[in-house]
Order: structure tokens, then C-alpha cells, then sequence
């Protein structure tokens, strides 16, 4: 069994030591858009570099190969490709630590207010969700399928998030 090294645990122990939430204050003219980029060119240059990089390891992963398609469920799918893009994405944005991506099909707060506890539903795949002067916002649903699916299993994907997506009312 290999040895702990003490350099390790001293970096552990201070980060630990040094942890502290950060108050995040963010300004509510940053939430509106004027239709000019808030990012540099710089910025949105990094962004698609990295995105593209995910996307050419994902290309190469043994995983997609033709053979093996077939037979992946949506779950390697959100795994493998839709939650590191989406990540890559918001890498750099000044919501940073307010948001988060739900990948458990977490009940959407809409759903939940409107149909009560104890109504079964279906879940989004994917939420992302941020939190912004005490209020929380979904701002992102997604639903995967397997790669290869059925038109009546994206025709019924369609649906939820279209339901999703007008709070249930449709």
C-alpha cells in the first residue's frame, strides 16, 4: 500500500483551513442583456477552444464507436457529452457560483408548486438552475434519449419539455 505524502495533507489541511464561502453580489444589470457581447473576444475565443476540445474527445471515445451506438443508454450520453459541454459553456460567466446543473431528474420547483406532494411525474434529464436574490430560476431543461431512438421516443421527449417548459399548462 503506497504511503500518504505530507505535502498532500498539507495542501488539504489549508485548503480545508481556508475554505470559505464566497458572498456572491451580483448586480441585477448584469442579468439584462442589451444584445452587445459581455465577453471579450479573447474570453469567446477560450470558450470554443475548450468546447471544441470536448467535443474532439468525445469524437474519440471509444464509447461512440458505431458498434457500441446502439446499445448506450441517455445516461452515458448526459455524461459523456451534454453536461461537459454545457459546463464548457458557462465556464466563465458572472453567475459563477450561483448556478448549478441538476443531473439526478430533480422535480422542477414549477412542477412541484403546481401539482402538490405526492403527484408522480417525469423529470428532466437536466436542469440548470441559479439562484439569484433568494429566488431559484430554471433557466435550461433538457431531456436525452438514447442515441439511436424511436420517433415516438422524441416525439414524447418533445412533449415533456414543451410541458416542462409552460409550467405544466398544455
Amino acid at each position: 500500500m503506497p504511503t500518504s505524502m505530507p505535502m498532500i495533507q498539507e495542501i488539504c489541511r489549508e485548503f480545508v483551513l481556508n475554505f470559505k464561502r464566497r458572498e456572491i453580489k451580483i448586480k441585477s444589470t448584469k442579468l439584462i442583456h442589451d444584445g452587445a457581447w459581455k465577453e471579450s473576444k479573447e474570453d469567446i475565443k477560450y470558450v470554443v477552444k475548450e468546447i471544441l476540445n470536448i467535443l474532439k474527445d468525445i469524437w474519440n471515445n471509444s464509447a461512440f464507436d458505431p458498434e457500441l451506438t446502439k446499445t448506450l443508454n441517455e445516461g452515458t450520453y448526459q455524461s459523456t457529452v451534454i453536461i461537459p459541454v454545457i459546463r464548457a459553456s458557462l465556464k466563465n460567466l458572472p453567475i459563477r457560483d450561483t448556478f448549478f446543473i441538476s443531473i439526478s431528474e430533480k422535480q422542477s420547483i414549477a412542477s412541484a408548486n403546481r401539482k402538490g406532494e405526492g403527484y408522480m411525474r417525469r423529470y428532466p434529464d437536466i436542469m440548470l438552475v441559479v439562484k439569484y436574490l433568494e429566488m431559484v430560476f430554471e433557466l435550461m431543461y433538457v431531456e436525452c434519449s438514447h442515441l439511436i431512438s424511436s420517433l415516438q421516443k422524441k416525439t414524447n421527449d418533445e412533449i415533456k419539455l414543451w410541458r416542462e417548459t409552460n409550467n405544466g399548462l398544455y
